[in-house]
């Protein structure tokens, strides 16, 4: 089957980096539940022009360690250390930092950039796909919560969810996530959408 990942990420003065990847998979059955082998077909990334280091980051960044995803008996994802990411992270915060450095003079814009690099990598060190991918369990659901903060501040994260699953088989059909967030009056929002077709 093929599974695309859509990932779009506001940036400031209503800029956005677009990242999509698609996935030739398949289901494997095993004796707890299923195995999810796989294997990146394709890359696009959209950009500002001053982001062009940072997009050629991702579009080279192999996604080793993705697959196999392991599902029990149900179909939900089980939790497994996320791996391969670290060397693409640190490349994306120097690129940031120099352009922040050369290219930002206004603080504002500086505390905004360097908190982007923070929630990137912490995305990447969780570097979730919803346990429930594959088999959503609602079609509509959403989490409101307060984090905190390093500088001893609290921000706001809004997880918005809408699925469907295919009529023939059950199986994802449409996962749509949105995430806003709010950290110290910086307010960001991202989307992703998932998809699964017959390859």
């Amino acid at each position: 089957m093929l599974l695309s990942r859509t990932v779009r990420r506001e940036l400031p003065r209503g800029q956005a980096l677009v990242v999509r990847r698609t996935y030739e998979i398949r289901f494997v059955s095993n004796d707890g539940g299923y195995s999810v082998e796989g294997r990146l077909l394709d890359c696009s990334v959209e950009a500002p022009p001053a982001l062009n280091a940072l997009a050629e980051i991702e579009r080279n960044r192999p996604d080793t360690g993705l697959f196999p995803l392991t599902l029990d008996r149900r179909g939900i994802i089980l939790p497994v250390a996320v791996g391969g990411q670290g060397k693409a992270f640190d490349e994306a915060s120097r690129v940031i930092a120099d352009m922040v450095s050369n290219k930002v003079s206004d603080t504002a814009e500086q505390v905004a950039a360097h908190k982007f690099v923070k929630q990137f990598g912490s995305q990447v060190a969780v570097g979730l796909w919803p346990e429930d991918l594959f088999v959503p369990t609602s079609s509509q659901r959403a989490e409101d919560s307060v984090v905190p903060l390093a500088d001893g501040q609290s921000g706001r994260v809004q997880i918005l969810i809408e699925a469907t699953r295919n009529p023939r088989n059950a199986l994802l059909s449409r996962f749509n996530r949105t995430v806003i967030t709010d950290f110290g009056g910086i307010q960001r929002r991202s989307d992703e959408e998932w998809t699964l077709s017959a390859n």
